[in-house]
């Protein structure tokens, strides 16, 4: 793999206009905030697919799944939003950042994909 070099000891990066560092930065973050809404709902449909299958599981197990899930969901959330926000900030000090935001569509689609089916087919599967 190649290594990039930080744009912030370059020339190229100190002959940059402001204004043209604050449009990668704002692109940047724009992205980061559509990533995180994604996120978001992929938390929500994971949410709704381990609560399809809790009455299969039984109602004495209900409440502890219920209390537990919502904890680990949010910390997984959180250390995505956190990984993607570094991760793309990277990409603009590097000059990758259009390969980068490619790289997370590419991961985030199929998988928002296969939770949105799976959240589908979780009621049917059950008889719902």
């Amino acid at each position: 793999m190649a290594s990039y070099e930080p744009l912030h000891d370059s020339r190229e990066w100190q002959e940059m206009s402001l204004g043209q560092r604050l449009a990668r930065y704002a692109l940047c973050y724009v992205t980061w905030a559509g990533f995180v809404a994604v996120g978001l709902y992929c938390a929500t449909l994971i949410r709704g697919i381990y609560l399809g299958f809790l009455p299969v599981w039984g109602p004495w197990i209900m409440n502890g799944v219920d209390t537990v899930a919502p904890i680990l969901i949010i910390a997984l959330l959180l250390s995505y939003v956190l990984f993607m926000e570094h991760y793309l900030r990277r990409g603009v000090v590097t000059q990758r950042l259009g390969a980068r935001i490619l790289r997370g569509v590419l991961w985030m689609v199929p998988v928002t994909g296969a939770l949105y089916l799976a959240s589908i087919g979780v009621p049917r599967l059950l008889g719902a």
